[in-house]
């Protein structure tokens, strides 16, 4: 399903697929974005930006999928920060993390 709509409006759509019932909202909505931006804000294909892409919600997970190539999948994919909870050893000084969005 190819469309040209905000991140927001692409959500209400998919937030019922079932290939989407495994994502978070914040997720989903970051994916939306990001692949809007790399496509130069030309239409993006909704159910296969939820199919080839995973989220990772620690650098661990990454690593643990992907673990003689993980920095490439990286580099490759895209990242953003979240709060982490109390006592996660993957936060930042100013209490973030960084979250994984991976291209299978």
């Amino acid at each position: 399903m190819l469309t040209n709509i905000s991140p927001q409006d692409a959500y209400k759509i998919v937030k019922e697929w079932h290939i989407a019932k495994d994502w978070k909202e914040y997720a989903l909505l970051y994916l939306f974005q990001a692949e809007w931006e790399r496509h130069e804000g030309r239409p993006v294909d909704l159910h296969d930006s939820i199919v080839y892409w995973s989220h990772y919600e620690s650098l661990k997970e990454v690593m643990r999928d992907y673990p003689e190539d993980w920095e490439e999948f990286i580099e490759d994919g895209y990242s953003f920060k979240t709060f982490a909870e109390i006592g996660d050893e993957e936060a930042d000084a100013n209490g973030y993390k960084l979250e994984y969005l991976i291209q299978d």
